[in-house]
C-alpha cells in the first residue's frame, strides 16, 4: 500500500494562510511492495514500483561483514568525530591498522569514490557506521585505537503490549539489511533523476535522512536538516523511543525541488497523481520505506512546517507497526511536531485560534472530529491542542507522576487496539471524557465530540 499525505501549498497572501493539511491513502497498490528478498510484481503498478524494482536490482549480492574489516573499504559510511560533528555519506577508502591485532589507528576517507583521501586519526574519531546501521568501529581511549563493535544484530524491538490484537510490527533489520535498503535508496534517486531530469539535483545525507535537491546548500544545512534533526528527536521522546536507534528502513528519503513544475511532474508522470495544490506529499510504503516529496515555495519557515509536518507522517508510519492511527490523531501528531520545530510559521498559531473560536462558539469538536476518515480543515487546529493536552496529562495509573503514556496510547492502535480502548487503557478516559477535559483545560465547558 502507498499511503500519501499533503499540506497545501503556500497562499499568494501570508495574512490569510488556510489550515489545509490534507490526508489521502491510495489502497489500489495494496501489496504491491513484498517482504525483503521476494520479487516485485511487474505489472499493475505505477510507474514508481518499476523504479523501485530496478533501484532494488542494483544493490550489491556482496555486502561487507564485520569478521573481514577490508570488506568495508569503498563503502559509503557515516563517520561521527568526537566532538559529535557528523561527516554522512562519505567513503570509507582504507582502514589503517594499529600495533594491537584488531585495532585501527586511522581511516582514510574521501567525499565520493574518487575523491582526494583525507586521514583522521583514531582519536578525532567516535564511530563509524554504515548509513543507517549502529556502528561497526568505536574508539577505544585505552587502546588509543578504533575496534570492530560487536554485531548486535537486528534492533530489538519492545515486545507487544498485553492485549495486543495484531501480529504485524515492522521487521528487525540487521545492520546488512540497513546498508542494503540505503543503496538500494540512492539507486531510487538516481532512477528518478532519469525519469525527471532537474539541473542542479545534490545529494546531502545526514544520520537519518537523505536529502536530493537542488535547494541552495546552505538552507538545507542550516534550516531543513536542523529541523528534521529536532524532529527526529522530539518524536523520539514522544514516543518512548531511544533517539540513538534508527526508526527509518534505512533513512527517510528527502525529495525537495526548488521548482514547483518538478514536484507536478514527479507526482504525476511516477505516481500518476495529479494535487497541483500541494506543496508537499509523504509517500509511506508497504516495505517500510518513506519517501518525502516537495517544493521549496517562497517562504523557507512555511516550507519547513511542511517538511516536518510531511516527515512526521512517515515517522508515524514506522511507529511499531503499518497499521494506521485515526485522522486525528494522525494529523494532530503532525500539526503539533510541526509546530514546536518551526515556530517561526504562525499558519498552525492560526488554525489554533480559529478552532478554539469555532469550538467556543459551537460548543463541538464538528460531530465528526473522532469518526473521520479525513478530518475537516478547521478541525486541524483542534486536533493540534488535543495531541498538545494528552502529551500534556498523566495516565491512568500514573496521576501525580510525570510520565506521560502518550506512546502507550499510539503503540496500542498500532498493536490492534481499537483507539476508544487505547484511551481507556493509557488515560482512563473515554472520547467523551477526553473531550469534556479537554474543553475544560481551554476554557470551554461541556464540550461535545
Amino acid at each position: 500500500m502507498i499511503c500519501r499525505s499533503g499540506r497545501a501549498a503556500e497562499p499568494p497572501s501570508r495574512k490569510n494562510i488556510p489550515g489545509a493539511w490534507m490526508l489521502f491513502c491510495a489502497t489500489m497498490f495494496s501489496g504491491f511492495l513484498p517482504a525483503w528478498g521476494e520479487e516485485m510484481p511487474s505489472t499493475g503498478n505505477p510507474p514508481f514500483v518499476q523504479l523501485l524494482r530496478k533501484a532494488r536490482a542494483a544493490v550489491p549480492k556482496e555486502l561487507p561483514t564485520r569478521d573481514r574489516p577490508a570488506s568495508y573499504h569503498g563503502c559509503p559510511v557515516d563517520v561521527t568525530l568526537t566532538g559529535g560533528v557528523l561527516r554522512g555519506g562519505v567513503t570509507l577508502q582504507k582502514l589503517v591498522e594499529g600495533k594491537a591485532q584488531g585495532t585501527y589507528s586511522a581511516a582514510a576517507v574521501s567525499n565520493g569514490p574518487s575523491g582526494r583521501p583525507e586521514v583522521l586519526g583514531a582519536r578525532r574519531i567516535r564511530e563509524i557506521a554504515l548509513p543507517g546501521a549502529r556502528p561497526f568501529l568505536v574508539y577505544q581511549a585505552k587502546s588509543n585505537a578504533l575496534t570492530i563493535a560487536p554485531d548486535a544484530g537486528a534492533a530489538k524491538g519492545k515486545n507487544k503490549l498485553p492485549g495486543a490484537k495484531s501480529s504485524v510490527r515492522w521487521p528487525e533489520l540487521s545492520e546488512r539489511q540497513q546498508y542494503a535498503a540505503v543503496l538500494e535508496e540512492k539507486n531510487l534517486l538516481q532512477e528518478i533523476d532519469r525519469e525527471v531530469p532537474n539541473a542542479g539535483m545534490k545529494l546531502y545525507e545526514t544520520r537519518r535522512f537523505i536529502f536530493y535537491s537542488d535547494i541552495p546548500e546552505r538552507w538545507i544545512a542550516t534550516l531543513y536538516a536542523p529541523y528534521l534533526d529536532q524532529m527526529y528527536g522530539k518524536l523520539c521522546q514522544a514516543y518512548g523511543l531511544d533517539p540513538q536507534q534508527n526508526l527509518w528502513r534505512g533513512k527517510a528519503v528527502i525529495l525537495a525541488y526548488q521548482n514547483p513544475a518538478s514536484f507536478t511532474i514527479f507526482e504525476t508522470k511516477l505516481f500518476h497523481f495529479e494535487r497541483p495544490s500541494a506543496q508537499g506529499a509523504a509517500h509511506c510504503l508497504s516495505d517500510g520505506t518513506v519517501l518525502i516529496a516537495c517544493y521549496a515555495g517562497r517562504d523557507p519557515h512555511y516550507f519547513g512546517a511542511v517538511l516536518v509536518h510531511e516527515t512526521a507522517h512517515g515517522f508515524t508510519h514506522r511507529f511499531c507497526s503499518p497499521r494506521r492511527i485515526p485522522s486525528w490523531l494522525n494529523e494532530g501528531i503532525s500539526e503539533w511536531i510541526a509546530k514546536q520545530v518551526v515556530p517561526q510559521d504562525q499558519g498552525i498559531n492560526r488554525k489554533v485560534q480559529r478552532a478554539v473560536q469555532r469550538m467556543r462558539e459551537s460548543g463541538s469538536l464538528g460531530g465528526d472530529f473522532f469518526t473521520a476518515e479525513h478530518i475537516g480543515d478547521w478541525q486541524y487546529g483542534a486536533a493540534a491542542s488535543m495531541v498538545d493536552f494528552l502529551l500534556r496529562s498523566p495516565g491512568a495509573s500514573r496521576r501525580g507522576k510525570s510520565a506521560v503514556p502518550f506512546h502507550q496510547f499510539v503503540e496500542l492502535i498500532k498493536d490492534g487496539v481499537p483507539w476508544e480502548e487505547s484511551l481507556q487503557r493509557a488515560y482512563g478516559m473515554t472520547p467523551a471524557e477526553l473531550t469534556w477535559n479537554f474543553g475544560k483545560s481551554l476554557g470551554i465547558p461541556n464540550l461535545r465530540p
